[in-house]
């Protein structure tokens, strides 16, 4: 199991300047109270990721890249990313420090239909939870098919200022259709989400302890309360 606080800390200590030694020094060493900051609350969100999976992520994805390459398999299959034709945006941020933006726009090319890209400014949280009434930062786009080369497609781009969510909202708003009731996914016994792992202490899971198995069972809803007639007046 890996405990979410160490996901955090790795990824903090990729970018130190800026999300380990600037806190060390302004209040650890001049002693200043941290300010309200509703990004680091929801980048302290975090979850623990079981071991299968964290070795899996980080030996078939990350080191041999088996999805890129159309080698990973789920449940058994493998599956390409040249096999997903419907249209995709792939939304990128110019100084992210765990996603470099031409990598995303490598992956960007694998899609097998419409594909465009949206680089937005700032990184990794700021670029992403970008709220348009904020009135920060700017996102550029091109709307060219994706050349092989990232810096060819960034030459041809148009800045916007803003949160590019408006882009993607125009974008998307085409597309969608109406409103139809979800497809039927077939149950493949994982339990409902987040999984029922997360209700486990990690000193338990260390001792080979499984998941409570009814924990993903339907619950019956509880019963309505019926009001009480009120009395009626006295005359």
């Amino acid at each position: 199991m890996m405990p979410g606080e160490m996901m955090g800390e790795t990824f903090n200590w990729l970018r130190p300047a800026d999300l380990v030694w600037r806190y060390v020094v302004d209040n650890y060493m001049l002693g200043k109270k941290p300010k309200p900051f509703d990004i680091l609350y929801w980048n302290a969100d975090q979850t623990n990721l079981p071991g299968p999976t964290h070795k899996t992520y980080l030996n078939n994805l990350y080191g041999q890249n088996e999805l890129a390459n159309g080698k990973f398999k789920v449940f058994g299959k493998e599956v390409s990313m040249s096999d997903i034709t419907i249209p995709v945006m792939m939304q990128a941020g110019r100084d992210d420090h765990i996603c470099p933006w031409t990598s995303i726009y490598r992956g960007a090319r694998n899609f097998g239909g419409e594909t465009r890209v949206v680089l937005a400014g700032s990184g990794h949280i700021a670029g992403v939870v970008n709220h348009p009434a904020a009135n920060k930062y700017q996102h550029w786009v091109n709307d060219i098919d994706l050349p092989e080369k990232a810096d060819i497609w960034m030459a041809g781009t148009e800045e916007i200022k803003g949160s590019w969510w408006p882009t993607w909202w125009d974008w998307l708003e085409p597309k969608s259709g109406a409103k139809i009731d979800p497809p039927v996914i077939e149950d493949k016994k994982l339990g409902d989400a987040p999984g029922s792992y997360v209700k486990m202490r990690l000193s338990d899971i260390a001792e080979g302890k499984k998941p409570d198995e009814t924990y993903s069972r339907t619950l019956k809803a509880p019963k309505k309360a019926t009001a009480k007639p009120k009395p009626k007046p006295k005359s």
